[in-house]
């Protein structure tokens, strides 16, 4: 969700901290609903998610996120793979529960196992060629897909 996110409010915002109350309503209404205290991702994940959008912000996150775990020490990061956790989620879940110290309580492994999507592993795959292909091509960053 959080590409999702972020795909959606670039450039508007740079960081959710700086989000003050009220400001989805007022410039993405149809999103209101993550910034309420319900927390309702339901707006964000059925809205479309164009593939020149999704894959720059993808890609971007991706470059700046893959060299910062590296300062992190050892004992105190883990990683995450969705197609482990789709595979796997009450495993990968308790898991992380660990990670943090923390008992992995049923009804939060219910509730997040509940949330993933295995549809969605493997569906660029099912692309047309043409769009397929656009990201690679552009290099990091950069869509050509229109």
């Amino acid at each position: 969700m959080g590409f999702r996110a972020a795909a959606v409010l670039q450039p508007r915002v740079d960081s959710f901290e700086k989000l003050e109350p009220g400001f989805l309503r007022r410039h993405y209404p149809g999103l209101a609903g993550i910034q309420d205290d319900a927390f309702d991702l339901t707006a964000l994940r059925d809205r479309p998610m164009p593939l020149r959008d999704f894959s720059t912000i993808w890609s971007e996150l991706t470059a700046l996120g893959t060299a910062a775990p590296a300062r992190v020490p050892a004992p105190l990061r883990t990683s995450l793979s969705y197609a482990d956790l789709v595979r796997e989620p009450y495993g990968e879940l308790t898991r992380l529960a660990g990670f943090l110290g923390v008992e992995p309580d049923p009804e939060w492994l219910r509730a997040g196992a509940a949330l993933l999507d295995g549809g969605r592993e493997g569906a660029a795959l099912r692309l047309p060629r043409r769009e397929l292909a656009a990201p690679r091509v552009a290099g990091p960053g950069r869509c050509d897909a229109g």
